[in-house]
């Protein structure tokens, strides 16, 4: 599903999904975390080295990621992990390391995050300022109103 949902940015970093904490509260601390054994288990086996994390590696992994990254959406988790596919955050050399993963979560939440949020954030205010534009009038206009002693103040 990762790809599914990271077609749509702005759905992923602004919409509606939960955060790994949110999930947590709902469903207990294991949701969360088997649902990110799951994510490191399958970046694992991506990533083609002959050393692949163990079961209880890939547990650690998890309770690190939900630990240190509680305010995560599951789509922003899911963007990583297809952004750390493409090689955007290294490479593995001969073994999968949870060390190289944590490191790359934490570069991927202080730029790609941020940007793409800053971004989103952006496009929603030019998207209510063509609006706003959309139901402006003139100076002129105003003028005219407040000539024939309408309340200018409700327009």
């Amino acid at each position: 599903m990762q790809y599914q949902y990271c077609k749509n940015l702005e759905r992923c970093y602004m919409g509606k999904a939960p955060t790994l904490r949110e999930l947590e509260r709902e469903y207990g601390e294991t949701l969360p975390e088997t649902w990110l054994e799951i994510q490191v288990q399958n970046l694992s086996e991506f990533a083609g080295v002959k050393e692949k994390l163990g079961v209880e590696r890939i547990a650690e992994t998890a309770r690190q990621i939900m630990f240190t990254f509680p305010f995560l959406k599951v789509t922003e988790l899911m963007h990583f992990m297809v952004l750390f596919k493409g090689g955007k955050y290294g490479i593995f050399y001969g073994a999968v390391d949870p060390m190289t993963i944590m490191d790359a979560l934490r570069r991927y939440v202080a730029t790609t995050r941020r940007e793409q949020i800053d971004a989103c954030e952006a496009e929603r205010k030019r998207r209510e300022a063509d609006e706003a534009r959309k139901n402006a009038i003139s100076w002129e206009q105003w003028q005219k109103i407040k000539e024939e002693g309408k309340d200018v103040g409700k327009i």
